[in-house]
């Protein structure tokens, strides 16, 4: 197995993203981050718009890892 990491295309498509700049994270960290404060505040709250965020910035850097 470890022998396949180099020859691995991922780690050019993680270099390609970097160069540019994004990485498509933010869509995905913003809302974790919105739950995980609204956890400590122990807030009541519908958190499905927050996870609905999330999902959608998953799919996203779903799609940018495979082409």
């Amino acid at each position: 197995m470890v022998k396949l990491i180099p020859g691995d295309p991922n780690f050019q498509k993680l270099y390609d993203s970097i160069e540019k700049g994004n990485l498509s994270l933010t869509p995905i960290f913003a809302p974790v981050y919105g739950i995980v404060e609204l956890l400590r505040k122990r807030t009541d709250t519908d958190y499905t718009e927050l996870v609905e965020m999330i999902r959608k910035g998953r799919d996203e850097l779903q799609r940018i890892c495979e082409n």
